[in-house]
């Protein structure tokens, strides 16, 4: 007798292999497609707290109940960028990072931006580095990286715009209500600050980041140093020095035609990548990129595999159905 394959078994077998494969390379694609969201949306790993304090001070109202060394001219400048955490505590002096680490020679955008109002700025820096910027750098690289962050937010989050774009403008004479410095802000930036102040005067202006740096509404947990009352005195200070008029405010401190709002501080930001390491802060996604590639592979091999398969099924069947038996192999009946 002869024994006769069905016809179909070979089409089920096909039809079974194609359809694994599909699904496989579905399932890889979805993977690619959710890897390489996430690689440009998602937040990176946690880097140990929560949110980021952007604090200025405003020297005029630092000055007035400290002896600085300097004019206090009227122009926020920078006290530094703090890690923190929405309970209201804070990293501080984290470890391996606390070693010194040139950060190059200071540009002149962050000598006027960041200088210290009661001592040496080169101190006050490495300071600012050692106790907050060593805490930040798995978020933000380096020390080249985080001043050069530090400026770059400085002039994104720009106080003195926002508060000059809504009228409200150093004074010598009457107060401001606080709810409109903060509403000032707001409308520029999207979120209201934390105020302080010394005796009605306010000191510093203190804005929560995200982990992305963007502007967010402090946890309640999170507080300055002395809060202000309802009204708040913004006086005015000397004028901004010659050097550092190509980063003043819009307001008359600055000579007509200056540069304004912070040119000088985005140039700034961009020498500070020069430094040595300055591509930390760049190379933060790789892992997820050579992840991407490797997928991307994979799901080329599996395609290519599969692909080959099908060819080959397809092949076996459009051949004459297999007949087993004596006498008979595949294809035709054998010689006697």
């Amino acid at each position: 007798k002869l024994k006769i394959m069905p016809a179909n078994s070979v089409d089920k077998a096909a039809r079974h292999s194609s359809c694994f494969y599909r699904r496989m390379m579905l399932a890889l694609l979805v993977c690619a497609l959710c890897l390489l969201t996430g690689a440009s949306g998602e937040a990176l790993p946690s880097p140990g707290f929560d949110l980021l304090l952007l604090v200025r001070s405003y020297p005029p109202g630092f000055c007035s109940h400290q002896h600085c060394h300097t004019p206090a001219s009227s122009s926020f400048t920078i006290h530094g960028l703090w890690p923190e955490y929405k309970t209201g505590g804070w990293p501080q002096f984290c470890g391996a990072h606390t070693t010194h680490q040139a950060a190059g020679p200071p540009t002149p955008a962050q000598n006027c931006l960041w200088p210290s109002l009661i001592g040496p700025s080169p101190g006050f820096w490495e300071h600012e580095w050692a106790k907050h910027g060593t805490c930040a750098a798995p978020l933000l690289g380096n020390r080249t990286a985080f001043v050069a962050t530090v400026l770059e937010l400085h002039e994104k989050y720009n106080l003195d715009v926002a508060l000059g774009n809504a009228g409200v403008l150093p004074s010598s004479s009457g107060d401001y209500a606080a709810e409109d410095l903060q509403e000032a802000v707001r409308a520029a930036y999207g979120a209201a600050p934390l105020l302080s102040c010394t005796a009605g005067t306010l000191v510093e202006v203190w804005m929560c980041l995200d982990l992305e740096l963007r502007v967010m509404d402090c946890p309640p947990a999170v507080r300055p140093g002395p809060k202000c009352g309802a009204d708040v005195r913004l006086p005015r200070g000397a004028e901004v020095p010659p050097r550092c008029r190509p980063f003043s405010p819009p307001w008359g401190a600055a000579l007509p035609g200056a540069r304004k709002g912070g040119d000088g501080a985005r140039d700034g930001g961009g020498g500070g990548g020069d430094g040595d390491d300055g591509g930390e802060q760049g190379d933060r996604p790789s892992w997820r990129v050579a992840a991407v590639l490797l997928l991307v592979l994979a799901l080329a091999y599996v395609a290519m595999y599969g692909v080959q398969r099908l060819m080959a099924e397809r092949v076996e069947a459009e051949e004459p159905l297999l007949l087993v038996g004596r006498g008979w192999q595949q294809g035709g009946r054998a010689d006697p």
